[in-house]
């Protein structure tokens, strides 16, 4: 095994070991909250934590992915890494303080967010931690230490969950507002503790600067509309969708299944967290049998992991919700099916990144978005939940045809072209 490949084993085994433990947390947090809060509450709860994470990637902007790309260059030293960091961290700053702004008018006149509007308020301040968490976790992407990234992000699951259990146990009940603060709580530790590790490996300053914003922005910005648009067919449309429509309980019920869901679809991430510094500092024409080898593994673990889930469905959803969810087994075993797109689809889409084809993959996710709003405009008054879960399927594979043919396409055309 050479050293290359010893580094990438050793970074997915502690990201896989991570992503166990956020499992456990995850699932640990929704049986807690779907017994306690019930149908109608639990959808609130999944309906405001979705709005939230969609909108922090308008403040995050593509910073994270660039950022990650620049401190992973060749011949990057240190007085580069720390203007790269203070550029983000400007960045970070502008775009969150500009997303919760475009988020105040929202939440305060759209019937969609009736009785649930402060805590919404309130809940979006996740936005500024999860900014500065992911900064710090960009440095430790790029330099391989994956194993702080790991405890910074597993840390915020365990002491949500704590949290949460700690409540349950002392007054045997748990409200909405007080699931959403321990969520904010435990944003607002892990970004902290990931801060001081940052300051504590370079000199790294809250200095805001001017120079190269213009230049970084330009890089980031398609990969932050991507990164949007995604989040807006990857959940946000269909929790809009179905909260419009139906109501909370079938935000409830599609949100159980399609937590499991993105836990699951986390390992392809993890996986290409670990290569993506890898593929940036390799020419295209090494690219081929490197991506050949991911897609293998990408697919033989997707294809496991959405098999295990069709038989298990109905075990998971029973002992994680009850009987109470009883439809959300339908949804799973249809979204286990998109796993495997989605698997494939972090592959292609980090690659398009890594050979700078980020207006070409927004280009590309737009398209998906078109077919992820219509599908949803058209199924879901008709099929409920399940068509909402079947146009997910109907995505995730158009994703994979678009960006796999011009993957083909542009390796064949510029194989020796060094990715920048």
């Amino acid at each position: 095994m050479n050293k290359e490949t010893a580094s990438l084993a050793k970074n997915t085994l502690w990201q896989a070991l991570g992503r166990i433990v956020m499992l456990a947390c995850s699932l640990a947090t929704a049986h807690f909250l779907t017994r306690f809060l019930g149908v109608e509450a639990w959808g609130n709860y999944i309906f405001i934590t979705t709005v939230v994470l969609m909108v922090f990637n308008l403040a995050d902007f593509g910073t994270g992915t660039i950022t990650v790309k620049k401190l992973a260059g060749n011949q990057v030293n240190s007085k580069e890494k720390r203007t790269i960091l203070n550029q983000a961290l400007t960045l970070k700053i502008i775009f969150s303080l500009i997303t919760l702004l475009l988020l105040v008018g929202p939440v305060l006149t759209l019937n969609q967010f009736e009785n649930i509007r402060i805590i919404t308020l309130l809940s979006s301040l996740v936005v500024i931690f999860l900014s500065l968490r992911t900064l710090a976790e960009a440095f430790f992407m790029a330099n391989l230490d994956f194993i702080a990234k790991t405890i910074f992000e597993t840390g915020a699951s365990l002491i949500s969950v704590l949290g949460i259990a700690l409540i349950i146990l002392v007054s045997q009940q748990i409200s909405l507002s007080q699931a959403l603060l321990i969520w904010l709580l435990s944003a607002a530790i892990s970004a902290v503790s990931a801060i001081i590790c940052l300051k504590k490996r370079t000199a790294f300053s809250f200095k805001p600067v001017r120079d190269g914003l213009k230049s970084f922005l330009k890089q980031s910005a398609p990969v932050g509309v991507r990164q949007l648009v995604f989040a807006l067919y990857d959940a946000g449309i269909d929790s809009f969708f179905l909260k419009t429509i139906i109501g909370s309980n079938a935000v409830g019920l599609y949100g159980l299944s399609y937590k499991i869901y993105t836990n699951l679809i986390l390992g392809a991430a993890f996986f290409m967290n670990s290569l993506f510094p890898i593929i940036v500092k390799k020419p295209s024409r090494h690219l081929p049998n490197t991506l050949k080898q991911g897609g293998l593994f990408l697919l033989g673990f997707g294809v496991v992991i959405s098999l295990t889930m069709v038989i298990l469905a109905p075990v998971i959803i029973n002992l994680i919700g009850g009987e109470a969810f009883g439809p959300a087994i339908e949804v799973l075993r249809i979204l286990s099916l998109a796993l495997i797109f989605g698997y494939l689809n972090h592959l292609t889409g980090y690659t398009m990144i890594a050979l700078g084809a980020q207006k070409q993959l927004l280009h590309l996710s737009l398209l998906a978005l078109a077919i992820n709003l219509a599908g949803n405009w058209l199924f879901i008054p008709k099929f409920g939940i399940s068509g909402a879960a079947w146009v997910t399927v109907a995505t995730e594979g158009s994703i994979l045809i678009t960006t796999g043919v011009f993957l083909i396409k542009r390796l064949k055309s510029n194989p020796g072209k060094q990715i920048t």
